[in-house]
């Protein structure tokens, strides 16, 4: 029996929400091996054309968290990599490339890409997690609470906190 924190089995809603375009919703269920395809290039499910992003940059899809959570992992197979945020005015921390870094349910922001030129522009994308879970016979489940706990890093987030605080002292 699944207690109410469990990743459910049915369809996954979440939203991305890029600065500078219409935000997209989609929906992958836990079992689907193919991921969302972010990047520049035309075959991917989100295309974003500014300069710095890879033709393949990010894949995102559904999981179930070491906790038995909903997660959302985060993959960054790009050249110039991506910035995460929990918050608009939060510590910026790098994604690792090529890793699954995992986030569960909740409002994030991502910084693609990464390393920019003053030149190029960045591009925020807000992502919305879980967008509701869908399932027959049921209402829409509760939204996680809005802390989002990131599974790796907890300590590197916080690191790179001070970081920042001490270069605003300076």
């Amino acid at each position: 029996e699944a207690s109410p924190a469990a990743a459910p089995e049915g369809p996954v809603g979440f939203k991305l929400s890029p600065s500078n375009g219409e935000a997209m919703s989609f929906e992958r269920s836990l079992a689907e091996e193919d991921p969302i395809h972010i990047g520049r290039g035309p075959k991917n499910d989100m295309v974003l054309k500014n300069a710095g992003i890879s033709t393949n940059h990010l894949d995102v899809k559904p999981v179930k968290t070491s906790s038995g959570r909903l997660g959302l992992a985060l993959k960054d197979v790009s050249t110039n990599g991506i910035g995460y945020r929990t918050s608009p005015k939060g510590a910026l921390e790098r994604l690792e490339k090529g890793s699954d870094f995992v986030v569960e349910g909740s409002v994030f922001f991502l910084y693609i890409p990464f390393k920019v030129r003053a030149s190029e522009e960045r591009i925020t994308l807000r992502v919305d997690f879980p967008q509701g879970v869908k399932r027959e016979g049921q209402e829409e489940e509760e939204e996680a609470p809005p802390a989002a706990a990131a599974e790796p890093a907890k300590k590197k987030e916080k690191a790179a906190k001070e970081k920042v605080e001490d270069s605003k002292k300076q």
